[in-house]
């Protein structure tokens, strides 16, 4: 497919809102009180066994294997996932993943039921770099309550990075089982479909979660691109057009409007051009700016 070249340019697999900015702080209130030693009881370790994975999804795996034709896929972020119960997980968001997970261990006796308390502690494992923990947590939560939709996205998110794409497309799909309008699971197979020019799969999910909130920018960025690779550019135009007159200002969606002015052959296209030669981008950016200009 033509357009696959310059898919690989994109980093457009988010599995968060808008807001991804944002971090919990941990608040007094959440502190541990009266601890014992017991408390401090270290966890009993659980080893990986991959054959026994969240069989729903593997129950899944060879449906989505029938329907689906995918090439590889390559990872970009973790959702960000509530932390109403500890408020830990900003502590592992903002690198301090050591005093993170301090704090989940302290807590261990308190939340181990917590289907919340061991997503944050997969997230916080994740982040320091140990997949493998990360998916047995993330698992762990699912067992407490198998229709705990965060810790399914995240194992999802976490077979994207092992490159387990099936498993991955299984596991949002599981979400949406659970939940049909989950606006994280429909994003991210959204953005998934995307990197494997499956045009109208995304573009539908993509339209829904649009006329919920035309003001997310990760879902305009997304939907345009869609629009784009599917050689629909008055649909991506339409959509820049009418979108928050701040967001132009984002390198992504400014060389969207380029690449829709470009494939309109409108003259305006010059202009915007012009005005990205001389925009301050990152270097995928600009790569992929790069591309479409040669186009």
């Amino acid at each position: 497919m033509k357009y696959l070249a310059i898919l690989s340019m994109l980093l457009m697999f988010s599995c968060a809102s808008s807001n991804k900015g944002t971090t919990q702080q941990l608040e007094d209130s959440e502190h541990i009180e009266n601890l014992t030693n017991a408390d401090f009881k270290p966890k009993s370790q659980i080893r990986y066994n991959a054959d026994a994975d969240y069989h729903l999804i593997n129950d899944l795996v060879d449906d989505v294997l029938e329907d689906e034709s995918l090439d590889k896929v390559k990872l970009d972020k973790l959702e960000e996932i509530d932390s109403n119960k500890t408020g830990l997980v900003g502590l592992c968001y903002m690198g301090n993943t050591k005093e993170g997970l301090a704090q989940l261990d302290q807590m261990y006796e308190k939340y181990k039921a917590n289907p919340s308390y061991w997503n944050q502690q997969g997230i916080c494992s994740y982040k320091s770099g140990n997949k493998r923990l990360a998916k047995v947590y993330f698992n762990k939560a699912v067992a407490l309550d198998d229709k705990y939709i965060p810790a399914i996205n995240n194992i999802g998110v976490v077979y994207v990075d092992e490159d387990k794409d099936a498993k991955a497309i299984a596991a949002f799909k599981q979400v949406l089982i659970v939940k049909k309008n989950n606006k994280t699971a429909m994003f991210n197979l959204a953005n998934i479909y995307i990197r494997y020019g499956l045009y109208s799969k995304s573009t539908s999910l993509l339209k829904r979660l649009y006329s919920l909130n035309k003001n997310d920018r990760d879902v305009i960025n997304s939907l345009v691109y869609s629009y784009l690779f599917d050689a629909k550019p008055k649909y991506a135009y339409t959509i820049l057009k009418e979108m928050n007159s701040d967001y132009i200002d984002i390198p992504s969606l400014k060389i969207a409007l380029y690449y829709s002015l470009k494939q309109l052959k409108s003259e305006h296209a010059i202009t915007i051009q012009s005005d990205l030669d001389t925009t301050d981008m990152n270097s995928k950016d600009k790569a992929f700016y790069q591309q479409i200009r040669k186009m």
